[in-house]
């Protein structure tokens, strides 16, 4: 087995903001005592090993940054992942139980095991095994050390733990769990459906909410176009342009009524976008008429152009809260550089670059 003790040490007590002299008169000892753990030239007593395990919160192999070259916690956790997904939620218990007695501190079982106490909780409605998944994930964050999963972190851990608060029906605690573990505001969209389930405070689930479902259209651009992309690479421009006549539909709903938004600018792409394809498709009469359509709404947004987020119909987030592209410097701009700039071929440009002119 390997550890590193000592780096360990020096991690644990500078993510306190503890000097070494702070973290001796904790532990009783000498200020020098520390300093050779931290440079690995000493280890503690046993006793004193269990006392810093206890004051940082975590395990003692934690502490000491044991890696097991033992597989066997490894394949239980897979056995206990597995019973999970297939949803044998008995056998599934048993396994875990038995793999937390053997390994109580190890993130590969820990974490599977929660998980399989959450799902099957949650879908027999059983408090205990809601109360065991709550226990499990707070003690697989003490073991995050161990963890190697790139998606799993602490803030996805308190969204699960705030997941089995809400199936408890402790909405509070879940909105506070949430809250704190919020960067960059990924949980606000999971505060506000919380809270619009909740009698008198819908109104604070408004803004939440509405600022989540512009950040979804928003999002929704970057993700057809690409799709699109990929559709045209298969050889499949029908598919693309059917995609492509979906979004624009979905902005034009979106737009305030009466108002110009920037959701206009990206009408105005994705009209050009299908004049494209449905070239390729033999459909030069659609293409130019596409085209022209795509003209028409490009001036519009030109003539009045707005990138507030509140000129999006249901936004009631931020009044201030802008929207930006790098789509070019007006619609028309972006427009002419959806069909000049994607590397087709020289046909296709060449027919819609004179259909644009005569436009």
């Amino acid at each position: 087995m390997k550890h590193a003790f000592s780096d360990r040490l020096r991690f644990c007590r500078r993510q306190r903001g503890l000097t070494q002299e702070q973290l001796a008169e904790a532990m009783g000892v000498s200020v020098a005592a520390v300093s050779k753990w931290e440079l690995g030239q000493s280890t503690p007593e046993l006793e004193t090993l269990l006392e810093l395990a206890d004051f940082f919160d975590l395990s003692v192999d934690a502490l000491l940054g044991f890696r097991l070259r033992d597989g066997g916690c490894q394949e239980a956790g897979q056995r206990i992942d597995q019973a999970r997904r297939e949803k044998r939620y008995d056998e599934g218990i048993r396994e875990a139980e038995m793999a937390l007695q053997k390994y109580p501190n190890r993130f590969a079982v820990v974490y599977p095991a929660a998980k399989l106490f959450h799902m099957a909780g949650m879908e027999r409605r059983e408090e205990p095994l809601l109360r065991r998944a709550l226990e499990l994930l707070s003690h697989a964050c003490r073991l995050l050390d161990q963890n190697s999963e790139p998606e799993v972190s602490e803030t996805s851990l308190r969204i699960d733990m705030a997941d089995v608060l809400l199936c408890l029906g402790e909405e509070e605690r879940a909105i506070a769990m949430l809250r704190s573990n919020n960067p960059c505001g990924v949980n606000d969209e999971a505060i506000g459906c919380i809270l619009a389930g909740m009698k008198g405070r819908r109104e604070e689930a408004a803004p939440l909410l509405s600022t989540a479902l512009l950040r979804h259209v928003a999002g929704l651009f970057q993700v057809v176009t690409k799709l699109c992309g990929i559709y045209e690479e298969r050889g499949n421009p029908g598919e693309a342009e059917a995609l492509l006549r979906w979004l624009t539909a979905v902005f034009q709903g979106v737009e305030a009524p009466g108002q110009v938004s920037y959701l206009r600018k990206e009408i105005a792409v994705l009209l050009a976008a299908q004049a494209q394809f449905a070239w390729k498709d033999g459909r030069e009469a659609d293409a130019r008429a596409l085209l022209t359509k795509a003209r028409r709404e490009a001036a519009v947004f030109d003539a009045a152009p707005s990138y507030r987020a509140d000129a999006v119909r249901w936004y009631e987030g931020p009044g201030t809260a802008m929207a930006y592209d790098d789509l070019g410097a007006t619609a028309l701009d972006a427009v002419r550089r959806a069909f000049t700039e994607r590397g087709q071929d020289k046909n296709a440009e060449a027919f819609l670059s004179a259909c644009w002119e005569r436009i």
